[in-house]
């Protein structure tokens, strides 16, 4: 994860497994045999999954301070022998918040009585922070087989930052059943919402209320599928205490409350000091081109200069370090390089705002019951001015939010991604911009099929040999660039290679003689020159048709329909447009015929003309629609049989 790191108070992630029968005598908790006494049989045949979830709780009972008592219990059946992992309970917490930290675990073979596990528990950091205070103790569970059912608990005392808990239900196998519960002390509010799908209202019983689910079903992973987590049930709790209390944590009646605490926590990092003002002043030293071009370099500035280093430790996982300190420095994560940036901007008189969002998970924000827990990403909104036209390179990072203004969202941690664009990881997303008492919810732009753009250039001379010559030059825009940007930056090499396997799959024989890459153009495109080579083989006949447009299909990856019951969900719009010249072809040769097609939310359509000796051929397909839902899937099909169309030209290149 880059970034701010969510605390909602501890984080708990558990993977577990369980067991069967003699249950009077076993040597596990009650609650653990009541489970077991009802547990189901396992049959002959070999399962689908090799464990079930018997019972999956969350237990949260409110203290009159504030701080909260918390208890997970898991109890899972092995259904096969190849379910090892699961014997393993992992829960992740950290040290600030969580205290009196404490793990059991119990196992009950298929025959023969129950154990306590050994007290063998190990905390570990798995976090790639530089320095943080999150762990993760693991419990193991050993000799479990077919019929086993293996218990987990944990628990804790949490001091939280804010009122509020988020949880999710299902952890990836089938859940019989799913429960949160929560108890509050006399005189405090509960308030609730479900995320990602309908739930139910809880079963009230005095001060505790209890949220169930059952027959959870997995959710499968698929190509060009939803992410799994966004289509898990998530719940999100707000307990207020009375007006008059003294608590700890704060209570987020509303988001303006949510923005208004962070500022109180963050606003002051932002301060100017000489250091911050020299270095802006640097930047900007050319500035005859105006406040936005002043935005975008100080941003690349930031985005490149400073590494991204995680110190989160305590509040120093929402709480961003002073602007002073990261510029000297030079390292921090996305809460430190987003002030860095903000005191630059400061310093030139150019307002700007953060905003918190969530980089990995679609909507984690709900209308009515704000949380900290709801992002874990921080990057920067910055005003343009009203009557300014928005120029077309940052258009697709422009959003109109209300009385803030027409604001430009800049991620100055995303290396990649050019200053002006907008990562497939936030478009669409509702971030919360912080304003102090103005701090308001702004859904991101979703993101414009003309923003990532794929354009493609060919010019090919056929000489009397059979010899074609021809430059190919991609040039790549938006999520594309981004894309393309980060597979050169990492393996340059492996790029190359797959560049060549790519066109070698419609020009059999190609050589690629000379490759050269501009990775971030003035106006953040990635552009990728190729001058290729095709020489006939002796005595292998040379091909007689050429394609015109080499790995236009690439572009638009499908997937198998057969079978499937979800969606087909495009992590991006994209316009993919091609144009081909090619000189030599033999006389009399006619253009392939064009082609024109258009459905919901896609279009398709291509043209040719021969003049001579030389064709000239152009092709565009546009997809403005990323979701496709079973029921639309003729709709796909049609524009993938377009697309196809569009892009699979031919020319002759003998007689």
């Amino acid at each position: 994860m880059r970034g701010l790191v969510s605390r909602t108070a501890c984080v708990v992630a558990v993977v577990i497994a369980a067991a069967m029968p003699p249950v009077a005598e076993a040597r596990i908790p009650d609650w653990a045999k009541a489970i077991a006494e009802a547990a189901p049989t396992i049959g002959p045949e070999i399962p689908p999954e090799p464990t079930r979830v018997l019972l999956d709780e969350t237990t949260v009972t409110v203290q009159p301070d504030g701080r909260y008592e918390l208890r997970m219990r898991r109890a899972i059946q092995v259904l096969r022998s190849d379910a090892g992992r699961f014997r393993i309970g992992k829960f992740h917490y950290d040290e600030t918040t969580c205290d009196k930290v404490r793990s059991r675990a119990w196992h009950l073979p298929p025959f023969g009585r129950g154990r306590r596990n050994r007290e063998d528990a190990v905390d570990v950091t798995l976090s790639d922070d530089f320095l943080t205070d999150s762990r993760t103790r693991w419990v193991h569970v050993d000799d479990t087989a077919p019929g086993s059912l293996v218990f987990f608990e944990f628990e804790a005392v949490v001091t939280p930052y804010d009122l509020t808990y988020d949880t999710s239900f299902g952890v990836g196998v089938r859940v019989d059943r799913s429960r949160f519960t929560l108890t509050t002390p006399p005189g405090w509010t509960v308030r609730f919402d479900w995320l990602h799908a309908d739930g139910p209202d809880p079963e009230v019983r005095g001060e505790t209320r209890i949220w169930e689910l059952r027959d959870l079903e997995p959710v499968a992973v698929e190509p060009l599928g939803e992410d799994p987590n966004a289509r898990q049930p998530r719940l999100v709790v707000a307990f207020d205490p009375p007006a008059d209390a003294r608590v700890s944590g704060v209570a987020l009646r509303d988001w303006t409350a949510l923005g208004s605490w962070f500022e109180s926590i963050a606003g002051d990092r932002r301060a100017v000091t000489p250091a911050i003002s020299e270095a802006a002043k640097g930047i900007a030293a050319d500035g005859e081109a105006g406040a936005l071009r002043r935005t975008r370099e100080t941003a690349k500035f930031v985005r490149d200069r400073v590494r991204y280093v995680a110190k989160e430790l305590g509040i120093g996982g929402l709480r961003p370090h002073p602007a002073s300190e990261v510029l000297e420095h030079l390292y921090g994560d996305c809460k430190d390089k987003a002030t860095l940036l903000q005191a630059m901007l400061a310093s030139e008189g150019q307002r700007s705002y953060g905003v918190l969002v969530n980089l990995t998970t679609n909507d984690t924000v709900s209308s009515s019951v704000p949380s900290m827990g709801a992002f874990n990403h921080f990057i920067v909104a910055v005003p343009l001015p009203a009557d300014v036209p928005v120029p077309n390179e940052v258009s697709g990072a422009t959003v109109e939010a209300g009385s803030l203004g027409r604001l430009l969202i800049v991620d100055p941690t995303d290396e990649y991604a050019a200053i002006g664009t907008l990562s497939s990881d936030l478009a669409g997303k509702t971030g919360l911009v912080l304003a102090d008492r103005q701090s308001a919810l702004v859904r991101l732009p979703e993101g414009r099929a003309e923003d990532n753009r794929v354009e493609r250039r060919l010019e090919a001379e056929i000489g009397p040999d059979g010899t074609i010559a021809a430059t190919l030059v991609t040039t790549r825009r938006g999520e594309s660039a981004t894309r393309a940007r980060r597979a050169w930056r990492d393996d340059a090499e492996g790029f190359r290679k797959a560049t060549a396997r790519a066109l070698d799959d419609v020009w059999p024989r190609v050589a690629i003689e000379d490759q050269t890459v501009e990775d971030e153009a003035a106006d953040g495109a990635f552009v990728e020159t190729a001058r290729l080579r095709l020489v006939p083989l002796r005595g292998v006949p040379a091909p007689k048709l050429l394609a015109v447009f080499p790995g236009a299909l690439g572009e638009l990856p499908r997937v198998s329909l057969g079978r499937r019951e979800t969606a087909v969900v495009y992590e991006y719009p994209r316009t993919l447009r091609y144009a081909s010249v090619v000189h030599g072809i033999p006389e009399g040769t006619p253009a392939p015929s064009g082609d024109e097609a258009s459905g919901d939310g896609w279009s398709a359509v291509s043209q040719a003309a021969v003049e001579g000796d030389t064709l000239t051929a152009s092709s565009e397909v546009v997809l403005s629609r990323r979701r496709f839902e079973p029921d639309a899937f003729r709709e796909l099909k049609k524009l993938w049989v377009a697309a196809r169309r569009a892009t699979g030209a031919d020319v002759q290149v003998r007689p």
